[in-house]
């Protein structure tokens, strides 16, 4: 048997000037401000299944995809962005785009 799904789906908008619901994932916040070792933000991830079949290119990991918003009409396609996190009084965090070849 397959596993159950998971479907998250904002509202609809039909009216005039009005946008459909967003979905949003968020980390918890690490609140502590010790100058020792203070908290730190949670994780978010997105992970597709994996595989254990035994039949080489039949059996896979699964697909995460991520997609723009399609335009219907005249209208623009949504577009893409990824963001590293920004610091007050550091640095940046780094950002790491792989295939999974070695």
């Amino acid at each position: 048997f397959d596993g159950a799904d998971i479907s998250f789906t904002a509202g609809d908008s039909m009216r005039m000037r009005t946008s459909g619901g967003r979905v949003k994932l968020a980390g918890g916040d690490g609140r502590s401000h010790s100058h020792q070792d203070g908290g730190d933000g949670g994780g978010v991830e997105i992970v597709g299944g994996m595989s254990f079949g035994d039949s080489g290119d039949r059996d896979t990991g699964g697909t995460v995809f991520i997609q723009g918003g399609h335009a219907m009409h005249k209208g623009v396609g949504g577009g893409v962005q990824i963001d590293t996190g920004s610091s007050d009084s550091f640095k940046g965090g780094d950002m790491l785009l792989s295939t999974g070849e070695e």
